[in-house]
């Protein structure tokens, strides 16, 4: 209990920027086998994948900073249902196929990104910014960058399978890339 009270205690700055720190080198291990399989395939494609990941989570997060109302916190109930009715279909394999559920998670993920960042204001505006839990509130995000990474790393390490593997300009393959991004999704 003592632990838990010290990561969620406003006091303890640096063991939670540590615990944050750590919990991202895990992470980025974890991650490790699928960005070098994805540069075994094609150096290009980890460069394509980050740059619209980037591109999605900041458009994303403009919008839900732009948008005023906030009527869409109630996206929580609904990222919820999705949840649930992916995880039961993959437990059970009601025949949800390979990419129906990368797809859907990809979207899933978009959606936590802008539910999220409306929670991360609704409690600034609510509470100031003295009382939010900006370290989790960035774990969340993290979160969210990683899986649009992983996701959009997949769909395009298997268009570029399809495709017949790399090609070796540096410009030619990050364009093709793009590409078959747009092909794909």
């Amino acid at each position: 209990v003592n632990v838990w009270n010290c990561l969620f205690s406003k006091k303890t700055i640096f063991l939670r920027l540590f615990c944050c720190a750590i919990f991202g080198f895990f992470q980025g291990i974890i991650l490790s086998p699928a960005i070098n399989e994805a540069i075994n395939i094609d150096p290009n494609i980890v460069r394509v994948a980050f740059i619209v990941t980037c591109l999605l989570f900041v458009s994303i997060s403009f919008f839900a900073q732009v948008t005023n109302k906030r009527a869409w916190m109630y996206l929580g109930s609904i990222i919820s249902m999705i949840s649930m009715t992916m995880f039961l279909t993959f437990l059970f394999g009601f025949g949800l196929y390979y990419w129906t559920y990368i797809y859907m998670s990809l979207g899933l993920f978009m959606i936590y990104v802008f539910y999220d960042t409306q929670k991360i204001i609704w409690k600034v505006e609510r509470y100031g910014i003295e009382n939010c839990d900006y370290f989790w509130d960035a774990v969340g995000l993290y979160l969210d960058f990683v899986n649009i990474f992983i996701r959009i790393l997949i769909i395009i390490m298997k268009s570029k399978e399809r495709n017949g593997g790399s090609n070796g300009s540096a410009f030619g393959g990050a364009a093709k890339g793009l590409r078959s991004v747009k092909i794909d999704l």
